[in-house]
């Protein structure tokens, strides 16, 4: 979901999750990109493409029980 506008860790690992967050406080230029990103990624959400793509998922499914 989020593409290259994030910082990765494993969430089960403590010390992986206090390293992503160190490194988005103390990278500002990251932090920016990681926003702007994100904001422009967003944008490919909308209400519209995801109605699209449940009736895609249905007819497919539909289809399958022919």
């Amino acid at each position: 979901v989020a593409g290259d506008c994030a910082v990765y860790c494993n969430p089960y690992e403590v010390d992986s999750i206090y390293e992503a967050i160190r490194t988005i406080i103390d990278n500002e230029q990251l932090r920016e990109k990681i926003v702007q990103g994100g904001r422009q990624r967003a944008k490919t959400f909308t209400w519209e493409r995801t109605g699209t793509m449940m009736q895609d998922a249905l007819l497919a499914c539909m289809e399958g029980d022919s």
